[in-house]
Formats: C-alpha cells, structure tokens, sequence
C-alpha cells in the first residue's frame, strides 16, 4: 500500500475561524472531549463547542459573566 502526502492548500474562513478559537491547548483539549462524547462531529459542530469552552474559560479567568 502506498503512502500519500496529502496537505490543505487553502482554508476556508470557517477553516480559519476554527483554528483561531482551538489555538489555546487547554480550549483544543475541552473541544476533543466534547466531541468524543458525541462520537465524532463536523467542523461547524466542533467550532460551536470549541467557543463554548472559550468563552467558559474566559468567564473562569475573569470572574465575569459573559454574555
């Protein structure tokens, strides 16, 4: 069997969006655990998860509540 290189040439803004909101390991690590839950998720699901985690995070750090 052969072996392939496979490599994105370009993103999506929705591809962009999602690496800048899984950046942190912590939110990365947060958004894994909530889809393996689910068993698995596309990456509009993975996006809304991984903001959630943010946006807990920062709620955390702040000591302020979010909207």
């Amino acid at each position: 069997m052969g072996c392939y290189d496979w490599r994105a040439k370009r993103l999506t803004f929705q591809g962009h969006e999602f690496l800048d909101t899984v950046r942190d390991p912590e939110i990365w690590r947060r958004t894994k655990e909530g889809a393996s839950k689910i068993g698995g998720a596309g990456v509009e699901l993975l996006l809304t998860v991984g903001k959630a985690y943010a946006k807990q995070i920062l709620q955390e750090k702040l000591g302020i509540h979010l909207l």
